[in-house]
């Protein structure tokens, strides 16, 4: 009854904002604010999505700065169920909707992302040594940037069993023109961690139904499995040395490296194609005797012979912690 009331369901910019709120609230990762959740899946018309939470008031707790919420534990089971709502208008399916937010997440990629994104004036200092660094990443990249860049994949694997080729599009254009910005974001947000398990979701969405597409997810892989220290410690060296060290034969070169024109040179055999090697994991004094990964497989603990254990992060290869001595 509240639904219903709740407002005019046959009007068509109603029954679509009001779907895509409702919807946003239950399929989003983590809380988001009703300007947050607005700017993503009205992105562009954002005006028409907050006239609407006014009407959901009954069903939504939300208020300004305040992470929308349900107001009934029930109501996402009942609205997402099509044995019990599936024959009513705000019946939320969640393939269809799951389409919609991964859609809007590499649309608002797309439009936000650029390079040097705060505006940082010099190449020769760490993240760590920019001083204002945490006040220009409040200035420069909005929550709703920050919300996609770290779950696109999450919202893209949620499509995997109804693909759409709108869905196919937004990735292709994200991995041919927005990857190295998106590392950008995720270095200056400390996320760089989880950047091979979303690039990851991505080539295993693509495989079967684009193979040049899946081959370029594959070199990003490899791309941050081999560069994710540098860049998560330096954005520059995203561009004048992580892309300039990226084999002359690479994918990621061929869409990436006609822009850059005043970067080192490498050369020699293994400048040609991707080398075996996976990552290097440097700080170990001694030869490395035993190795064991976490559950989740995001630590690796080293041991080596001088009797000391090293715990390091799987995809940065930062250091964790203090060495342990035996």
């Amino acid at each position: 009854m509240a639904l219903e009331h709740a407002g005019d369901w046959t009007n068509a910019t109603f029954s679509f904002s009001a779907l895509s709120l409702v919807a946003c609230v239950i399929l989003s990762r983590e809380p988001l604010t009703a300007e947050t959740m607005t700017s993503i899946i009205c992105y562009g018309q954002e005006e028409l999505g907050m006239p609407v939470l006014e009407f959901l008031g009954s069903v939504l707790h939300w208020g300004p700065g305040v992470p929308l919420s349900t107001l009934h534990a029930s109501f996402s089971d009942y609205i997402t169920d099509p044995n019990r709502s599936g024959t009513k208008p705000w019946f939320i399916d969640i393939n269809l909707h799951s389409q919609f937010l991964a859609t809007r997440c590499f649309q608002v990629l797309a439009h936000k992302l650029r390079f040097n994104i705060c505006n940082i004036e010099t190449s020769h200092v760490l993240n760590s040594d920019v001083p204002d660094l945490a006040e220009r990443v409040g200035t420069h990249i909005p929550e709703s940037l920050k919300y996609v860049s770290q779950y696109w994949a999450h919202h893209l694997h949620a499509t995997a069993t109804s693909p759409a080729p709108i869905v196919l599009d937004g990735l292709k254009t994200f991995a041919s023109q927005h990857f190295l910005y998106w590392l950008e974001v995720l270095s200056l947000l400390g996320h760089v961690s989880g950047a091979h398990e979303e690039v990851e979701i991505a080539q295993t969405y693509a495989q079967g139904k684009d193979q040049a597409l899946e081959a370029l997810l594959h070199e990003c892989i490899k791309f941050i499995a081999g560069f994710a220290p540098a860049i998560s410690q330096s954005i520059p060296h995203l561009y004048i040395s992580a892309l300039a060290m990226v084999p002359h034969k690479s994918v990621i070169r061929q869409h990436y490296g006609k822009n850059w024109h005043y970067r080192m040179q490498f050369e020699g055999a293994s400048a040609e194609n991707w080398s075996n090697l996976l990552k290097l994991f440097p700080g170990q004094r001694g030869i490395v005797t035993s190795v064991a990964f976490s559950h989740d497989s995001a630590r690796v603990i080293c041991g080596s012979d001088d009797c000391t254990l090293h715990m390091v992060d799987s995809q940065t290869g930062a250091v964790v912690g203090v060495p342990f001595q035996g």
